[in-house]
């Protein structure tokens, strides 16, 4: 529907063309009901009054002139908030969804702990499985006739080693943190916490250190 037709269902005269090329029509004022031929200037959708000052769109017209009916407001429910205010759009602001924010925050958030967690897993896995094996060569070369060298060498290397293990278990468990499933834990919290518990482990877990005096390296089992 377009101005002119809401016009002529209201018994209102449409007044002449005065621009074929952006369909511009001006006829009298139907608000204040004026006599000024050229004072209601409106287009397809819209109109303006310059004597009232009143404008709008096609919907507005036909509501104030009884043509369409106006939409009574929907009802609120006691306690429940009105979705049409979270969804609203304007054109100066843009209300985002409290729900898409909150999920983008946590999506965020969890790419930082998982990176965070990757980087000293990496780091353990390169302490363990390379450089105290190194250093355990090391001294054994340089204490191979200090029994009491090599002792204290091993001791500082199973020091080391267990630092490490310390840190991996962290990494571990953050892993886990970021499995933990809190909207599936409200339904089966025994399914979250074994899909949480199964997340915390890799195929690194399990590395012990050999028992003291073996000559074994520190090894992954």
């Amino acid at each position: 529907m377009t101005v002119g037709e809401v016009l002529r269902r209201a018994g209102h005269p449409i007044g002449r063309c005065v621009s074929q090329r952006v369909n511009r029509w001006r006829t009298t004022c139907p608000i204040h009901r004026g006599d000024n031929q050229e004072g209601f200037s409106y287009t397809s959708d819209l109109w303006h009054c310059f004597v009232c000052g009143e404008s709008g769109g096609v919907v507005g017209l036909g509501e104030r002139l009884g043509v369409l009916a106006r939409k009574l407001p929907r009802p609120e429910i006691e306690g429940m908030p009105d979705l049409r205010v979270v969804f609203e759009r304007d054109r100066e602001h843009v209300v985002e969804p409290v729900t898409l924010r909150l999920v983008r925050r946590l999506a965020d958030e969890r790419a930082v702990i998982a990176a965070a967690a990757d980087r000293v897993h990496v780091a353990c896995e390169r302490v363990q499985g390379s450089e105290i094996p190194r250093y355990l060569d090391r001294a054994a070369l340089d204490y191979q006739n200090d029994p009491d060298g090599r002792d204290r060498a091993f001791d500082h290397a199973a020091a080391w080693w267990g630092e490490a293990q310390r840190w991996r278990d962290l990494a571990h468990t953050l892993y886990g943190a970021i499995a933990y499933d809190a909207g599936l834990a409200l339904r089966d919290p025994e399914a979250a916490e074994v899909l949480a518990t199964d997340a915390r482990g890799c195929p690194c877990q399990g590395g012990r250190w050999p028992e003291r005096g073996s000559a074994v390296r520190p090894r992954l089992v």
